[in-house]
């Protein structure tokens, strides 16, 4: 996550350069280690998610961790992404965007919630299922914002990613 948030700085030099060219470099670039890192993180969480039987107090915890840490590791590359369009935004001087994607999340994330949890019983699994979900708004809500003001992800190099690496580490 911080190495995403590095984004922010790079597209509010990128903008005060007046560089739109290098605002859609970076955007793509932040894109690509979002999904890079989501999908690492994805494998890694699978073969660590059968550990949590073991780090917990009782075996009914145990297995309720697990359930939640696996289905939750599904959201992982959602989650990256939204960060990489999130920062992108404020970078651009556009919280607004940000805000929206967040309410709408936040909005789908209580009803399924509720739905999964107490109408349909799925418990801890549910829960996790429901942010997945609502991180999958949130992602979605900035891409759809952000196509609408007609901005693009393309043209990153090697050095847009060493930048975004340099700045966020």
């Amino acid at each position: 996550f911080g190495l995403i948030r590095g984004m922010k700085t790079l597209v509010s030099q990128a903008v005060g350069a007046g560089r739109r060219d290098l605002v859609e470099a970076y955007r793509a670039a932040a894109l690509q280690v979002a999904l890079i890192l989501g999908a690492t993180t994805l494998a890694v969480g699978v073969v660590m998610a059968p550990l949590m039987l073991h780090l917990s107090a009782t075996r009914a915890a145990g297995e309720a961790t697990r359930t939640y840490f696996f289905v939750r590791n599904f959201g992982a590359p959602l989650w990256l992404v939204g960060a990489a369009l999130r920062e992108t935004r404020y970078g651009e001087g556009d919280a607004r965007s940000p805000m929206v994607a967040t309410l709408a999340a936040n909005l789908v994330n209580i009803a399924l919630a509720t739905l999964f949890v107490f109408v349909l019983r799925l418990g801890v699994g549910g829960a996790a299922a429901a942010t997945v979900i609502a991180q999958g708004v949130e992602a979605g809500v900035l891409w759809g914002l952000g196509r609408v003001r007609g901005w693009r992800a393309r043209g990153a190099t090697r050095e847009h990613l060493l930048a975004l690496w340099r700045i966020g580490l």
